[in-house]
C-alpha cells in the first residue's frame, strides 16, 4: 500500500524544481503570500523561533501545496549559513535543508557511495511521524542532477530514473499510465514488501496522478478521482471519511487481495490516516496509532517487536482465528517484520 511518505516525495520533488526559488523573488506558487513573524499563529512563531536560535529571519512564506498549508522559512543562522525548513500549520518541523555532515554516518556513507565523483547540491532532512529521511540531490560529474532518499538507518528508500533504466516491461505499464499526458517523475523504490517504480504524470486535463508499477511490469496501483471510483464505493468512501478531508484514493491490484481501494484522508485535528474498501463497498481495514489500540494488544506487540519499530498498525474487518485482527507493519532487525494480534492480546502469527 502506498503511504503518506510519496506525497511527501512530491513535495519535494515540488520544492527541487526551483520554484521555491523563483518565489523567494515574487509570490509565484498559486496562492503563496509573504508573511511577518508577527502574520503567523502563535504556534508557528514559536516553532520559527526555536528554530531560528539566534540567527536571522529573512523570509516566511504562506502556500497550500497538495491542500495542506505550510510555511517556508528561510534564516541565516548566528554562524552566518543559510538555512530554510517547512513547518506545518499547526508548528510540526516537516523539513529542514541540513549539510552532509549534519546527517547520520551510515547515511553520509550511503550518499558517498552513490556520487560516483560528483558532488551534493541539497539534502533535505525530513520528517514523517517517527520516520525521519534524507532526500538528497546531487550533481554527477558531467551529468545532469539526480535524487535519492535514504532512511535514517542509511537503508537506500528510492532513487530518481529515467524512463529508459526501468525494464521493458515496465516501461510498457508505465507508457500506458502515461499516455498522451506527461511523466513528472519516475522513481525505483526499495520498499520492505519489494522493489518497484512510482512515476507522477501530468495528464492532458492537467490533473496530476501517481502510479506504482513492479519490475515484471504489473500496475499495482494507480491514483483516481473519487469520481472515478464505482458509485458503492464512493459511497463507502464519503460514509467513512465523516469530517475528515479526502487526500487520496489508490485502486490497488494485489494479486491475493484482488482490487481495492485505498484512500488517504485528514482528519479535523489534521492526523492523516487510510482505509481500505473493496470493489463492494466494504470496509476491509482502518490504520490506527499505537495510543488508539487495547492495552493488551500494545504489550504483544511489544514483547514481539522488542527493539524494533513499528511502521504501521491497521484495524482489520476481516476475522482472522475468529476475531477482528490488528495488522501490525513493522521492522526488526532491518528486516520486515509483519504479524497479526488478536483484540486481547493474542498472537495470531506471522505475515
Amino acid at each position: 500500500m502506498a503511504k503518506f511518505p510519496h506525497a511527501l516525495m512530491a513535495l519535494w520533488a515540488l520544492c527541487t524544481t526551483g520554484l521555491l526559488a523563483q518565489a523567494a523573488a515574487a509570490d509565484s506558487l498559486p496562492g503563496a503570500r509573504t508573511l511577518q513573524l508577527s502574520d503567523a499563529s502563535p504556534v508557528v512563531q514559536s516553532a520559527i523561533q526555536t528554530q531560528l536560535a539566534g540567527g536571522t529571519l529573512n523570509r516566511i512564506q504562506q502556500t497550500e501545496q497538495m491542500r495542506k498549508v505550510l510555511y517556508e522559512v528561510d534564516v541565516t543562522t548566528k554562524e552566518g549559513q543559510s538555512r530554510s525548513f517547512t513547518l506545518s500549520a499547526n508548528g510540526t518541523l516537516q523539513d529542514i535543508k541540513v549539510s552532509l555532515a549534519e546527517t547520520p554516518a551510515a547515511v553520509q556513507q550511503t550518499i558517498n557511495q552513490r556520487l560516483n565523483g560528483g558532488r551534493v547540491e541539497s539534502i533535505l532532512k525530513s520528517f514523517d511521524d517517527d520516520d525521519i529521511n534524507y532526500d538528497v540531490k546531487t550533481v554527477a560529474a558531467g551529468g545532469p542532477a539526480r535524487q535519492f532518499t535514504v532512511e535514517d538507518s542509511g537503508r537506500l528508500a528510492s532513487i530518481e530514473i529515467a524512463l529508459g533504466e526501468a525494464p521493458p516491461d515496465a516501461q510498457k505499464t508505465i507508457k500506458q499510465q502515461v499516455a498522451d499526458g506527461q511523466l513528472l517523475s519516475l522513481e525505483k523504490e526499495f520498499d520492505y514488501d519489494g522493489t518497484y517504480f512510482y512515476g507522477e504524470v501530468l495528464r492532458k486535463d492537467g490533473q496530476q496522478r501517481d502510479f506504482s508499477v513492479g519490475l515484471d511490469g504489473k500496475l499495482q496501483e494507480a491514483e483516481l478521482d473519487l469520481s472515478e471510483a464505482p458509485v458503492v464505493v464512493q459511497a463507502a468512501i464519503n460514509k467513512h471519511l465523516s469530517a475528515a478531508r479526502l487526500e487520496s484514493i489508490e485502486k490497488s491490484f494485489d494479486d491475493e487481495d484482488g482490487i481495492t481501494y485505498d484512500v488517504y484522508a485528514v482528519s479535523k485535528m489534521g492526523r492523516e490516516w487510510t482505509f481500505t474498501v473493496n470493489p463492494k463497498g466494504t470496509l476491509l481495514s482502518t490504520e490506527v496509532t499505537l495510543d488508539q489500540i487495547p492495552e493488551a494488544v500494545q504489550k504483544t506487540i511489544h514483547e514481539r517487536l522488542g527493539g524494533g519499530k513499528v511502521r504501521d498498525i491497521e484495524k482489520s474487518y476481516v476475522e482472522k482465528d475468529g476475531v477482528l485482527p490488528y495488522d501490525i507493519y513493522a521492522e526488526k532487525d532491518g528486516k520486515e517484520y509483519n504479524f497479526s494480534v488478536g483484540p486481547l492480546g493474542r498472537f495470531l502469527g506471522m505475515d
